[in-house]
């Protein structure tokens, strides 16, 4: 199962009222599941639309494309293969658009992490308490891709895969995948 796109995630959500970007909502729901995998949607939605007296109603579209972020994502991370892919814009995208939105993808893995209760790495490992703090220092990120675009788009592939193995690495520590059965 594929993840949504972006630009059509991000349309929805601007339509809806809702202000988080596709990157920083993909990385919340990260955080949330990595605690807990079978984290309902309506704990999503509490943390992007609030309490139920102040939430926008979201379309039937809407609430496909976060069902089908929340199914996707939640098999990605169960993925014995490691098959997590993170929402973040095209390749087409402006390269500082794409620094940006990885920093949101940080901010919001943080945030669904600390609302699962996870706000002390140091309760964590250290590889694992290090990639937190480096997500808390990216989520700040201000990242000046004007020279040396092709050094950039290096950079943006590294920066990419710290933050999809980093997330892997967290999730196992907190939750480990149950190994699939062996025949002998």
């Amino acid at each position: 199962m594929a993840l949504p796109e972006y630009a059509d995630l991000s349309e929805e959500l601007a339509r809806a009222g809702l202000v988080h970007t596709p990157a920083e909502l993909h990385g919340m729901l990260c955080g949330l599941l990595i605690k807990q995998a079978n984290t309902p949607a309506e704990r999503l939605l509490q943390l992007v639309a609030g309490e139920t007296a102040q939430r926008p109603v979201l379309d039937s579209t809407t609430e496909a494309l976060l069902d089908a972020l929340l199914e996707t994502t939640r098999e990605q991370l169960q993925d014995p293969n490691l098959g997590l892919e993170l929402l973040l814009p095209d390749d087409d995208t402006p390269l500082q658009s794409r620094f940006d939105a990885a920093c949101d993808w940080a901010r919001g893995l943080v945030y669904g992490l600390a609302a699962q209760g996870i706000d002390n790495p140091a309760r964590l490992s250290a590889d694992a308490a290090d990639f937190y703090r480096d997500c808390l220092s990216l989520a700040r990120g201000d990242f000046d891709t004007e020279s040396a675009a092709e050094e950039n788009e290096e950079l943006y592939m590294e920066l990419q895969e710290f933050l999809r193995i980093g997330t892997l690495l967290t999730q196992e520590e907190i939750q480990p995948l149950k190994a699939p059965p062996q025949l002998h």
